[in-house]
């Protein structure tokens, strides 16, 4: 095996000319790609069959060499295509991440700096460690979505560009800390919703109009990635068709319809308030 390193565009490239296998690659152009087994290397790996690690660079085949420059990850053969694909792009994320974060925050300064108004528009500076910990350490998983999905959701985070703790508190409030059994049944699990074309006939018209009904997936995953790509394109960025701002009030105006008080007055923002008691709750603060 032949290594050569030499510097191109800001970045370290490794030019290696021998191949091994059971590689999938990230470029650094913000997308996935794969190729052929045969054509790849790892530079670091754990010599068992079922070890997934992260190596020193993304790898791009140009004839018979290699050229490393970003991540890259050793995958069993037996994962799923969409299994890696998820690998590669929690790669990706956290790449991106590292460019975008100068500093990771301790739970103690994510809990100091909580507020009603704070901006849910990106991630809250929690390492993965710590979030997943946290999560573990929840009081309130009735059924253990959230321990489940940890992992994920702070990967969608960084990729969508919203607060983890922020999606979590949809969740909770969402479906009653996962015990709600229409939100088991239909693995949705942030009211998710579509329009359902009705119509019939008055006086020999044909009226039609439209009706939201919860949405069905076939697993909680994708209600999770649907529901964080909906909210980092959607809700908050500037261009997004549902734009209000950045802080769960904002999001509030357009997620969900406005509630009352128990005496039934109008009550704006009863879900934005839901959304940040949980978030409180999670918190621990």
């Amino acid at each position: 095996m032949t290594i050569k390193f030499k510097k191109g565009l800001g970045l370290m490239m490794v030019i290696v000319s021998v191949t091994s296998s059971n590689c999938v690659v990230a470029d650094t152009a913000d997308t996935t790609r794969f190729v052929a087994e045969e054509e790849l290397v790892s530079l670091r790996t754990i010599a068992t069959e079922s070890a997934i690690t992260v190596v020193e660079s993304a790898v791009a085949t140009t004839g018979s060499t290699i050229i490393v420059t970003g991540p890259a990850i050793a995958t069993n053969p037996s994962m799923t295509m969409e299994e890696k694909e998820e690998k590669v792009s929690a790669v990706v994320v956290e790449m991106e991440t590292l460019k975008s974060v100068k500093k990771y925050f301790s739970l103690k300064e994510v809990r100091k700096r909580f507020n009603k108004r704070m901006n849910i528009s990106k991630p809250s500076g929690l390492p993965k460690e710590e979030f997943v910990k946290l999560i573990r350490n929840m009081d309130y998983d009735y059924t253990g979505v959230f321990k489940r999905n940890a992992e994920l959701i702070w990967n969608l985070a960084r990729k969508y560009r919203f607060n983890e703790i922020f999606f979590m508190g949809i969740i909770a409030q969402e479906s009653l800390w996962g015990s709600s059994e229409q939100a088991v049944a239909t693995n949705n699990y942030t009211s998710q919703m579509r329009s359902v074309k009705k119509e019939k006939e008055v006086d020999g018209e044909i009226i039609v109009w439209y009706e939201q009904v919860l949405k069905s997936y076939a697993t909680e995953k994708e209600c999770f990635k649907e529901t964080a790509k909906n909210l980092g394109e959607n809700y908050l960025r500037k261009n997004g068709k549902f734009y209000h701002g950045v802080t769960v009030y904002a999001v509030n105006k357009e997620y969900c319809e406005p509630g009352k008080h128990e005496d039934g007055t109008p009550y704006p923002y009863k879900w934005g308030d839901g959304v940040l008691g949980c978030m409180e709750i999670i918190l621990k603060k």
